[in-house]
């Protein structure tokens, strides 16, 4: 059978969650599902002041996926376009399926708020993002403290993949079972009690 061609997985297939939300501000929601809402001006972010290190977003999947492409697009805002406190300039991508073993699939740069990271077709239940540079406006020049790579911020995240084939059951089995239970159903009293002994 051909493989078959990655799209876009469907955000009702994937459940986001995040290592910390900013909750600072009143009434603006920056949790982890606005990440997945198709709009860019929407966002995640981690709390303020925090370590980027120890930030991380990652989506699990309804089912195994085959997945080979991850989209980053960062926060975009009219006045300051993409330098948005929190937007990735680097990321790190990985894999699980279990969400304790993680594997890493894709590293590189953002720019101008976009990345997309493509790698190996690989099985996952799981995928992560994490960042290991991030803007902050204060970023230490004209007497400003330096908050580079405190906080990160993911304006909308695609995942592309298929869904994993799901192995049919031995058939083998199943036949030899059958077969074993006719043998047994046609054998007499004494054959039975002959093979017990």
């Amino acid at each position: 059978d051909p493989t078959p061609e990655a799209v876009k997985i469907a955000v009702e297939a994937m459940t986001a969650t995040a290592s910390s939300v900013d909750t600072t501000e009143a009434g603006f929601d920056k949790s982890p599902a606005k990440a997945l809402d198709g709009s860019n001006t929407t966002f995640w972010a981690s709390v303020p002041n925090g370590k980027l290190a120890d930030e991380w977003f990652q989506v699990a999947f309804d089912k195994t996926y085959v997945v080979s492409q991850v989209d980053y697009v960062g926060r975009w805002d009219a006045g300051a376009k993409w330098n948005c406190t929190g937007n990735l300039l680097a990321y790190v991508i990985e894999v699980s399926m279990d969400g304790e073993n993680w594997t890493q699939v894709a590293a590189g740069e953002v720019v101008d708020g976009n990345a997309v990271a493509k790698f190996d077709a690989v099985e996952a239940n799981f995928v992560k993002v994490k960042g290991t540079s991030s803007y902050h406006w204060q970023n230490g020049t004209n007497g400003q403290p330096d908050n580079t790579n405190t906080v990160m911020t993911i304006g909308d995240l695609a995942v592309y993949g298929y869904e994993a084939p799901v192995e049919p059951e031995a058939k083998y089995d199943i036949e030899v079972s059958e077969r074993v239970d006719e043998m047994i159903e046609g054998m007499s009293l004494k054959d039975k009690v002959t093979q017990m002994l």
